[in-house]
């Protein structure tokens, strides 16, 4: 009897312990078959030319410390799904921080409030495929906080890195990234601003600045949603602002989706109108297939590079876990 207490005390301290902590392996898997052409003068064949989302495999968890505090953490590596190979570089995310009635305050590498905005407001969640490509800086590695109350978002994050070079400061470099966002959400109602600033420094001179922001918004019509942004990007020295405008649309019919964008590029002596349509078809809630067709004009600034048009076409399939 004595030894049936002392296991079921046990049982019920692990039970406890559970209770008040969690841990989660999860991620997504995304490969598809088609073809990336550029300029028609360059093409690609093959597996993972063009997809959904970036496959990826995290970790996250959370404890439970009382009077609505919790510590949570989040580390998130992207891979490829033909092969099964890491991306080398940086985590996608990798944060730890605390969390309760105030929102949430992480340290590391997280998104800036600007690229979740877009993320947010565009039909094709910034996909391979999405018209959306004047994303920002994407991540930054700093502090971040996120807070919602009563449907107002609130959301920032501050980056900073420095070395120094003991022997010649003119060696020393630094940079700094600023990133801010503030959205209202109601029912099927959404909609955001955001804005970021990035600059470096070499030997305490100014060495590079950018400056970009947008808004943007979606409405769910139950029918359709529609979702639409307008986004600007403004680097020091240029002879101009790079500008984008976005709409899409996203409709259902019970297991299949339709999706169509249209953007609108502008900057820098460029101009050019892309495109994006598709559906998709879900087995489950956790796993779909794919079919899309883009076409990027004029301007690759997905990539950053200079006049010409992208064309991108693929099937593919995607499991979350």
């Amino acid at each position: 009897m004595k030894k049936s207490l002392i296991a079921l005390a046990a049982l019920a301290a692990v039970g406890a312990a559970s209770a008040q902590s969690s841990v989660t392996l999860y991620g997504i898997a995304d490969i598809s078959a088609g073809v990336f052409e550029r300029d028609g003068d360059f093409r690609e064949t093959g597996f993972n030319k063009a997809n959904l989302q970036q496959s990826r495999v995290g970790i996250k968890g959370s404890e439970d410390l009382g009077n609505g505090l919790k510590a949570v953490f989040n580390y998130e590596h992207g891979f490829n799904s033909a092969n099964g190979a890491f991306g080398g570089g940086e985590a996608r995310r990798a944060v730890v921080g605390l969390q309760g009635g105030f929102g949430s305050v992480l340290l590391g590498r997280d998104k800036l409030p600007l690229y979740r905005l877009t993320e947010d407001t565009s039909a094709d969640s910034i996909s391979d495929f999405s018209t959306t490509n004047l994303v920002g800086i994407k991540r930054t590695n700093g502090i971040h906080y996120a807070g919602n109350f009563a449907g107002v978002g609130v959301s920032a994050a501050v980056g900073y890195d420095r070395s120094d070079d003991i022997t010649n400061g003119a060696n020393d470099t630094q940079s700094t990234t600023y990133g801010l966002g503030l959205s209202y959400s109601t029912g099927p109602f959404m909609v955001g601003i955001a804005g970021e600033n990035a600059e470096g420094k070499v030997g305490g001179v100014k060495a590079g600045e950018v400056t970009n922001y947008g808004i943007g918004g979606s409405y769910d019509f139950t029918a359709a949603k529609l979702y639409a942004n307008y986004l600007v990007s403004d680097i020091d020295g240029a002879a101009g602002k790079d500008k984008e405008a976005n709409v899409g649309v996203k409709v259902p019919f019970g297991a299949a989706s339709l999706v169509a964008e249209v953007g609108y590029n502008d900057g820098h002596g460029y101009d050019g109108i892309d495109y994006n349509v598709g559906a998709n078809y879900a087995f489950s809630k956790r796993t779909d297939a794919y079919v899309r067709y883009a076409r990027i004009n004029d301007y690759d600034l997905d990539n950053n590079a200079g006049s010409g048009h992208d064309t991108k076409y693929a099937v593919g399939l995607r499991h979350k876990f």
